[in-house]
C-alpha cells in the first residue's frame, strides 16, 4: 500500500432517502376522481389549510382555481389532460372546470398536512 499521507478511507452509512410520509403526516383528497363539466363547480374543501395541494387531470384539459377562506378566486391554472401539478399552494378551496366544449375532464385533489 502506497502511503499518501491522507488517513485511511472509511466507510460511513448514509442516510434513509426520505420520502413524503417524512415530510407530510396527513393528507386529505377527494373519493376518486372528481367530473367537471363547462361551469365552475367546487371539488373539494380542505377542513384545514394543507402545506400542498396537488391536482392530477386525467381525459381532458381542466381551469383549476384556488381560493382562501374569503372565497377570493385566485389566478386560474390550465392543467393539460394526463398531468400533474403540484406547487406548494395554501388553499382552502379547490374550484375547477373543464376547458373542452362538450366532454367531461376528471380531476383528483389531493392536500397535503
Amino acid at each position: 500500500m502506497i502511503d499518501t499521507g491522507y488517513p485511511i478511507a472509511r466507510e460511513r452509512p448514509s442516510p434513509e432517502p426520505r420520502t413524503l410520509t417524512d415530510r407530510f403526516c396527513s393528507i386529505e383528497a377527494t373519493a376518486g376522481y372528481v367530473a367537471l363539466g363547462t361551469s365552475a363547480a367546487l371539488v373539494l374543501a380542505f377542513t384545514g389549510k394543507p402545506n400542498r395541494v396537488e391536482v392530477m387531470v386525467e381525459d381532458n384539459d381542466a381551469q383549476v382555481d384556488f381560493r382562501n377562506e374569503l372565497n377570493v378566486p385566485a389566478d386560474p391554472i390550465t392543467v393539460r389532460a394526463g398531468q400533474t401539478w403540484a406547487p406548494d399552494v395554501c388553499a382552502r378551496y379547490v374550484f375547477g372546470n373543464n376547458l373542452v366544449a362538450g366532454l367531461v375532464a376528471n380531476v383528483q385533489v389531493i392536500g397535503r398536512y
